[in-house]
């Protein structure tokens, strides 16, 4: 006999590529280099077997930023992790991370994902990512949500 408190609910996937535009992802450079004024590249690499792809986008050894777009079966919701986020002093003094950011929130609140994910590997990452709506969600994720959520609150009947 299965037990039914241990089989897991599956989620179903959808594919990446049916969730987002690569090409409107690698326009981000456009976008990128009129904030910093400097030229971006962006390469995208692809494990559909795990649904999962990456885009990298550099400029010059100034900025690299790394994001993951992932639908996973046993995640338990679609989303988006920014893996790398390093800039050089001159563009985090002139305030250039923050504006990035802001960009990157804005263009994927409109995407089919749940959650931005924000890999901490710098200090000031935390204040960061709190500027911005993050959440905690242990010493090196901070957490935003992209999707309102609904909680169901039963009513009672005062009669």
């Amino acid at each position: 006999m299965v037990n039914l408190y241990d089989v897991k609910a599956i989620r179903k996937t959808v594919p990446i590529y049916e969730k987002i535009n690569p090409i409107k992802l690698m326009d981000w450079v456009k976008v990128f280099s009129q904030i910093c004024h400097i030229k971006f590249n962006c390469q995208i690499f692809t494990k559909n077997s795990d649904n999962k792809w990456r885009f990298q986008y550099h400029a010059n050894n100034e900025v690299s930023i790394s994001l993951y777009f992932c639908d996973i079966q046993k995640e338990p919701y679609p989303f988006i992790s920014i893996d790398d986020f390093t800039f050089s002093d001159r563009l985090k003094n002139a305030q250039l991370d923050q504006k990035i950011l802001k960009a990157i929130i804005h263009h994927i609140k409109n995407l089919d994902f749940e959650m931005l994910v924000f890999c901490i590997n710098q200090s000031y990452h935390i204040e960061l990512c709190k500027k911005n709506g993050f959440k905690e969600m242990d010493m090196h994720k901070m957490i935003l949500s992209l999707k309102p959520k609904f909680i169901h609150v039963p009513t009672t009947n005062h009669s």
